[in-house]
Order: C-alpha cells, then structure tokens, then sequence
C-alpha cells in the first residue's frame, strides 16, 4: 500500500474507495501510513443494499437483476463513489468471504472495479481460504492492479500520447 500511495502522491492523483465485503479493510490499510491524507480523500463501506441504493445511488434494478455481488454492482459502486468524492480514482469491492454460498457466488468468489480517467477496469476473482484470507487476497489484488493501471495509464500521457 505505502508503494501505491507513493505513487499517486508522485503523480498528484487523488484515491477514494468503496467497500462491501471486505468491510473497510482497503480503507484500514490504506490510513495506516503516515501521510496517507495526501492521497487518500475517503471511503463508504455499503455493506446493505439500502445503502448501496439510497447513498450510493446504484440503481435498485441493478441489485434486482444481477445482485450485490456482480460486475454490473461493483462498476456502479466505483462510478457512483468516485463522483461523491471527485477523486481521480475509485476502487469497489463486492463478493462473499464465506462459508455460506451467497446470490449463487461461492465462497470466495468476489468483483471489484477500478475507475482512473476515462479507463475502466471490472475483475471477478475466487480467492481461497478463511473470510479474512478472502478480504485480504481482494484487497492485497486491489493494491497491484491499481499500480498496474495508473502506471499503464499515466506512462503514455507522460511520453506525449493518450489523454
């Protein structure tokens, strides 16, 4: 995480996350390191479908047809949080840490979408091991795919191509 943050505040982006089953823990991880303030503007932890309709504003026809845990959730999560914190970039997380099978998804089976300019990014992933094995495997997945990303992105707009 410490290397994630160092490279946002290098490029002076902005993050902001939203959360469902993993409970805060990208949002723990990444306020544990000193100065994290620089980057890190907040998170919603949506855990209930209330919440992720009435305060994210993800449309109810979205969790009626496809469910919390589903590419379409997590992709309106990201949007719909990165707008409320006007962050450069948005990760969500959606999926069951287990035991118990959930919307037909298994244990361990989570999405989460990463939202940086105009790129878009959707991962359905099966992590293995206890609820905190799943949470943690999401959340350690999250850090190297928004490093990936940013780096992906940003190196071309360095070098005078892209937006």
């Amino acid at each position: 995480m410490e290397e994630l943050l160092n490279l946002l505040r290098s490029l002076n982006l902005s993050m902001s996350c939203c959360e469902s089953f993993t409970g805060g823990l990208f949002a723990t991880r990444a306020t544990a390191i000193a100065g994290a303030s620089d980057v890190f503007l907040g998170g919603i932890i949506a855990y209930s479908n209330d919440i992720k309709a009435n305060v994210l504003h993800i449309d109810p026809e979205i969790l009626a047809e496809y469910g919390a845990i589903s590419a379409q959730t997590v992709e309106a999560m990201a949007k719909n949080a990165q707008v409320l914190f006007k962050s450069d970039l948005c990760v969500s997380f959606s999926g069951n840490a287990g035991p118990a099978v959930m919307e037909d998804k298994k244990n361990g089976e989570a999405y989460m979408c990463i939202v940086y300019r105009d790129v878009l990014r959707v991962y359905h992933d099966v992590f293995r091991g206890s609820r905190e094995d799943v949470r943690y495997g999401a959340v350690d997945a999250a850090i190297r795919r928004i490093k990936e990303l940013v780096r992906e992105v940003t190196e071309p707009c360095e070098k005078g191509v892209g937006g």
